[in-house]
């Protein structure tokens, strides 16, 4: 901190400090030094994963999201560390946004952060306000295990509506807390063809049972996911739901799909089984959990 504070290494881009035991105390000196006036260092990807930051950490870096040693950031990696909801609601964040901190991001790695709806729903909606057209670059979005509900479904649906997120490719919300409902609120958007270019979307180990992995099957049948060649719904306590998956793909309406993930939706069922067998040659299906369910 202490030489980046000093105007040296003015041409670093990339800093990866993964799994230093990096605390609040440290990513504050962090964002201080960079924002500082002498210092000449433009970001373009900032690794913090796998670290010991918590909500007073990440308040201080979201403050200065907006400065231009941080405005240029492509690439931000804060997974696996215990930021909870009140360090993504607070208004520093927020302001931030709205101001255009964010407008570059084209990987955003969230997860396993205890955010929950408290800190997603608000950050959706400060992205949904900003001026400026927020992270109109971002290509990969990734939640997993960030204990979302359904309320932030709804805000991701309605930033997606506005066309902030177009260029969506990947989207990971698997491990949360994601109810029909949240599907329902998603595929609104995604049946708008909000995110026309997504063809990654990891929904598994969720609570969507045969509605919402119905809503997806209908979502394939009237357009907007048709172009998915990914698509993971395992271990969401579906099960009548899979034969209705299997007709989508006999009826072609998901042409672009290699890779599918069905696991523990059906108790072994080995006429499940049977029924996607025919389709196995062109998608790699996955039939089971690592653990043989």
């Amino acid at each position: 901190s202490k030489i980046f504070a000093a105007g040296l290494c003015p041409t670093l881009t990339r800093l990866n400090l993964a799994q230093n035991g990096c605390s609040d105390r440290g990513l504050r000196a962090l964002a201080l030094s960079i924002a500082n006036n002498k210092s000449k260092i433009r970001l373009q990807a900032l690794d913090l994963s796998r670290n010991d930051i918590h909500e007073d950490g990440a308040i201080q870096l979201f403050a200065k999201l907006k400065h231009s040693g941080f405005r240029r950031i492509q690439d931000l990696n804060l997974s696996y560390n215990d930021i909870d909801g009140s360090g993504f609601a607070d208004k520093k964040l927020k302001e931030s946004l709205r101001e255009g901190g964010g407008a570059e991001w084209t990987r955003v790695n969230l997860s396993y952060n205890p955010i929950g709806d408290e800190g997603m729903v608000p950050t959706f909606t400060a992205l949904s306000q900003s001026h400026a057209s927020s992270c109109p670059e971002l290509v990969k979005l990734e939640l997993c295990g960030s204990e979302l509900g359904d309320p932030s479904m709804t805000a991701l649906s309605s930033l997606m509506m506005l066309g902030h997120v177009a260029l969506l490719v990947k989207l990971d919300l698997s491990f949360n807390w994601i109810h029909p409902n949240g599907v329902k609120a998603l595929l609104t958007a995604l049946r708008a063809k909000a995110c026309p270019v997504l063809t990654h979307l990891d929904l598994s180990n969720n609570n969507m049972g045969d509605d919402g992995i119905n809503q997806i099957c209908v979502g394939f049948q009237v357009g907007g996911i048709s172009g998915l060649e990914d698509l993971d719904i395992s271990n969401n306590g579906g099960r009548h739901s899979m034969m209705h998956l299997s007709m989508m793909l006999e009826k072609g309406f998901c042409p672009e799909l290699r890779r599918l993930g069905i696991a523990g939706n059906f108790d072994g069922n080995a006429r499940v089984k049977r029924l996607f067998k025919p389709y196995k040659k062109r998608i790699k299906i996955k039939f089971e959990n690592p653990d043989g369910t």
